[in-house]
């Protein structure tokens, strides 16, 4: 489509800010924006420039663009229209620029102005530039307007009070648009606290602005919804009335909304919508850019409607990938009717904002259909890409045709011009911005050729047996475009005969150079030469292709009256011809083929032993049958290629046995290689029988085998406790409000009589775990026993009030008293296990219990997870029972895993009252057996006396003593005196 080392960079002729923010090409020239570029009358003051561009000379690789009115001739003339305090500060101007009849439109939607002492107004304004005079104009510049009172109706306005902004913040020129009638229609988003407004203007002498309505009165829109933010019109009904389309990107909560509306007629009037679309998804910005194109040539707009924050949601984490949203009109009863027809994303890159810019190119392929152009300003790091979409008669190709970036480029796409034919080749050209480099950039299209081969054998019907020779053209037809063109290719053209078997030649050129245009039809006669002693029971094979010559991408220099091949030109063509036919008098075969198909499993067990495929079956019940093909359309590739087939895609091509006589069959025995996915329920095969040649083949229509898919699953449940059954609690612990631990393991594996089927689509498993010590813990298991990989199994754990989880676990999550598991595959022989560490409030119910006893079991069908009977305390025993219910279930069956806690008794007093009675009587009797021995008798204490008197004599004969023995004998009186007192 469009040549890009070609391109044409264009860049200002100084520096200036966000230099391609905003692009216009036209009959006018191109214009460009740069809404922060500083004054060159002012200095520092940044209002905004607009540049023209010269287009002449397009092959010189750069340009260089000047501010509009640098070389104006009438400069002083056009200044004369505008106040000297036009141009401020900030105001943005060259934001968006636009073409309605001979004149530019560019706003600028940040001027402010003073409106007391204490505000400034943002009301934003726009110009008129003609060849010979600007004017201003202020859409919202109306003192009375500034605010609004309300009624108090509306409750979303309540937060805001009865006094509102009306068009004090409105921004007008945030986005503009002319119709086709030449009206001006100017969004201003920020009107009555953002709820937003649209401003229109008759393009007359002057521009006269129609009442502005006021979005109060108009129920389906409230504050923040941000109408305006993106305007177009379109003719969307056979009577040819003109409608408005205005975005609203944060409407409907956020999910945003596009209006088709009429023109408004009075102020207070509500809107009156014809119909409107809401965005899919929260956050999206639907509705940020628009675009009216009629993309079928049928008559009637259709609409483009870009979201570039949206995100596709496949269960990987994506962002602010972007997508484009096409609405088709429909003729319906000459009704309204705008049907969604899908949406494009790009490359589906994050961050990448595909759909901030969508522009109309025409038709810039010649296929009688319009293109459109979609920037994604923030890919690869804020480089930014451009993507080219053919339109079709159902709206858009889902792949893109063309990817557009430029080297060094930044926020490449964030301006998209429409499609203007620059060079005058008939085909569409497009400008493209990028702000953050300051550069903008034209590629120029080139023009597209569909073109056609065929081969053609005149005599092939009456051709006799031992012909010698036969004659064939071989044709190129190249159709006649709707864009009338004089460009051409210059193409190589290939003959082959027989390549394989070598039976026969063509007496011409083999090869030879030929030049295609618009409208070009040609045969080249060619004489085939047969050598009749070869074996001819097979048929002749002659191939014809094009090629060609120059591979236009890889030009330098732009392509100049030369043209390219469309994607759906046909280069290649084949025909077999039959010289030994044995098909009767006339020569002419008549063949009465009958088609079977037959499942080799039905249906098929994904993960069982037998084998997935089809059975083909072609019996011939009259004359033999040459060069017949069995084309078989498979959902999933072959696990091998037969003999004398090819695979094309996921189409694979037999040849039929030549000749197939009458009363043979033909067998194919086609094995799938294929992965269950979980989600399929049946697989298709689909067979047609082909004729390439001009004999005549009565056969079967096409015949298609529906294999179903059943998958099937064995599993069980089964528990155990752990460490022990019974667990004794001791009082020290008791006393502390200490942890105690144990573990329930529960596993769920797949028993014999389990049909998968029945749980991948409504299986639901409840589980209430009332385990009561902390922290305590429950493995739920997961065992696939297959044969087939079950998928999107759901668990439901309902915890008790005096239980939690202590703990996050992977692939689980809370709501409320409930832990949802979610397990997406499981394969056959696997098992999954989950632990839930549970911590029971020891402090608060822990003394209120003698024991404890957990359960797992399983319940009918029926039956309410809900209606499991919480535990209670009782009689200080606390019980509780663990419900598990697969659904639905054949028959109910159960299990229990009890733990029982047992808390140690109080000691008794018996022992305490025993010991002691013992004690006593224990001293008594040694108290007694010392008084028989006499140990407390007077005799003994002066036995005692005597002895320790004749010691001390014995150690001291003369009677004398030193001062210790003297100390110690006092120390032994006084002892023996306390015992004799």
């Amino acid at each position: 489509m469009f040549h890009v080392k070609s391109k044409t960079i264009f860049v200002p002729d100084e520096r200036s800010d966000y230099f391609g923010y905003a692009v216009s090409l036209s009959h006018l020239g191109l214009h460009v924006g740069a809404p922060k570029a500083k004054s060159r009358t002012v200095r520092g003051s940044f209002p905004g420039l607009v540049f023209s561009c010269p287009v002449t000379h397009l092959d010189s690789g750069n340009a260089s663009c000047d501010p509009l009115g640098k070389n104006d001739s009438y400069n002083r003339r056009m200044r004369i229209h505008l106040p000297n305090d036009f141009y401020k500060d900030d105001m943005w101007f060259g934001a968006v620029i636009t073409v309605a009849k001979d004149n530019l439109l560019i706003c600028g939607p940040r001027d402010v102005r003073q409106f007391n002492e204490k505000n400034l107004l943002i009301n934003g304004v726009c110009l008129i530039r003609g060849r010979n005079k600007e004017q201003g104009i202020y859409p919202l510049r109306d003192n009375v307007r500034q605010a609004y009172r309300t009624d108090g109706l509306r409750k979303e306005y309540g937060e805001y009070g009865y006094h509102l902004n009306y068009f004090a913040y409105g921004q007008a020129g945030m986005s503009a648009t002319v119709t086709k009638n030449n009206d001006i229609i100017i969004g201003a988003p920020g009107v009555l606290q953002w709820t937003g407004a649209v401003v229109e203007y008759k393009l007359k002498l002057s521009p006269y602005k129609e009442p502005t309505m006021n979005p109060y009165h108009t129920l389906e829109l409230g504050p923040d919804d941000y109408f305006g933010y993106s305007v177009e019109s379109g003719i969307f009904e056979e009577n040819g009335t003109v409608l408005r389309v205005a975005g609203a990107p944060r409407s409907s909560k956020g999910y945003g909304q596009v209006f088709i509306f009429e023109a408004p007629t009075r102020e207070t009037d509500p809107l009156k919508i014809k119909t409107r679309f809401a965005g899919p998804q929260l956050g999206s910005y639907f509705g940020a850019s628009l675009c009216t194109v009629d993309i079928d040539s049928d008559g009637l707009d259709d609409l483009l409607v870009g979201a570039p924050n949206y995100a596709n949601r496949d269960g990987t984490i994506k962002y602010d990938q972007g997508a484009v949203f096409v609405y088709m009109s429909r003729k319906e009863d000459f009704r309204f009717v705008l049907r969604e027809s899908g949406h494009v994303m790009g490359s589906g890159e994050s961050g990448a904002r595909f759909g901030t810019t969508i522009a109309d190119l025409g038709d810039v392929d010649g296929d009688g259909f319009k293109d459109v152009a979609i920037g994604a300003p923030w890919e690869n790091d804020g480089a930014g890409a451009v993507y080219i979409y053919r339109g079709n008669e159902n709206g858009l190709s889902n792949q893109y045709d063309q990817r557009i970036y430029a080297e060094g480029a930044r926020s490449f796409g964030i301006a998209l011009s429409k499609g203007y034919d620059v060079d005058n080749n008939k085909y569409n050209d497009i400008a493209v911005g990028a702000h953050n480099s300051g550069t903008v950039y034209m590629y120029r299209s080139i023009p597209t050729l569909h073109v056609v081969t065929s081969i053609k054998v005149p005599d092939a019907k009456s051709m006799k047996q031992n012909a010698t020779h036969f004659s064939a053209m071989f044709c190129i037809t190249v159709s006649r475009s709707q864009i009338v063109t004089n460009a051409e290719i210059e193409m190589k053209a290939s003959i082959s005969v027989d390549p394989e078997g070598n039976r026969a030649k063509t007496l011409g050129e083999e090869e030879y150079t030929i030049k295609v245009k618009s409208g070009f039809e040609t045969c080249d006669e060619q004489i085939i030469e047969v050598n009749n002693q070869s074996d001819l029971s097979k048929p002749i094979l002659l191939k014809f292709d094009l090629e060609p010559i120059q591979n236009l991408d890889n030009l330098l220099n732009f392509p100049t009256n030369m043209a390219r091949v469309s994607k759906e030109s046909n280069l290649h063509s084949s025909f077999l011809i039959q010289l030994l036919s044995d098909c009767g008098d006339d020569l002419v075969c008549t063949p009465w083929l009958e088609m079977y198909l037959e499942s080799l499993n039905s249906p098929f067990i994904p993960g069982a032993n037998g084998k997935l495929g089809v059975k083909i079956t072609v019996l011939n019940k009259e004359e033999p049958a040459y060069s017949v093909k069995l084309r078989v359309s498979l959902p999933c590739p072959p696990k091998r290629l037969l003999e004398s087939c090819s695979l094309e895609k996921l189409d694979m091509i037999c040849d039929l046995p030549a000749p197939l006589k009458r009363n043979r069959t033909a067998e194919w025995e086609v094995e799938l290689e294929y992965t269950w996915s979980g989600t399929d329920e049946s697989l298709t095969v689909k067979a047609a029988l082909e004729d390439p040649t001009y004999m005549r083949n009565i056969s079967d229509v096409p015949k298609q085998m529906v294999i179903p898919i059943v998958p099937k699953s064995n599993y069980t449940f089964s528990g155990k406790s752990l460490p022990n059954s019974t667990i004794s609690i001791t009082r020290d612990t008791f006393k502390k409000n200490a942890d105690v631990l144990f573990t329930h393991y529960f596993e769920v594996g797949l028993c014999p009589t389990g049909v998968f089927e029945a749980l991948q689509k409504s299986s639901r498993i409840a589980a209430r775990p009332f385990l009561p010590i902390p922290p305590n813990t429950f493995f739920f298991k997961v065992t696939n026993r297959g044969p087939s990989e079950f998928y999107h199994v759901s668990a439901i754990a309902y915890l008790p009030e005096e239980a939690d989880i202590t703990d996050a676990i992977e692939e689980v999550t809370m709501e409320d008293d409930k832990m949802k598991f979610n397990i997406e595959s499981l394969k056959a022989g696997t098992t999954k296990t989950y632990v839930l560490p549970l911590r029971f409030n020891m402090d608060k119910f822990g003394k209120s219990f003698k024991f404890i006893k957990a359960a797992l079991a399983e319940f009918p069908a029926n039956s309410s997870p809900y209606k499991i009977s919480r535990c209670k305390f009782a009689n200080h025993e606390w019980a509780g029972s663990t419900g598990v219910i697969p659904r639905p279930h054949r028959k109910p069956t159960s299990t229990t895993v009890t733990t029982t806690l047992i808390l140690e008794p109080k000691p008794p007093l018996w022992p305490v009252i025993v010991g002691s009675v013992a004690g006593l009587l224990l001293l008594a009797l040694i108290i007694l057996a010392l008084y028989k021995l006499g140990f407390f008798s007077r005799q003994k204490k002066e036995e005692l006396k005597q002895l320790i008197e004749n010691t001390s004599q014995e150690e001291d004969p003369a009677s004398s003593t030193s001062p210790s023995s003297s100390k110690h004998m006092n120390s032994s009186q006084e002892l023996l005196d306390s015992d004799t007192e």
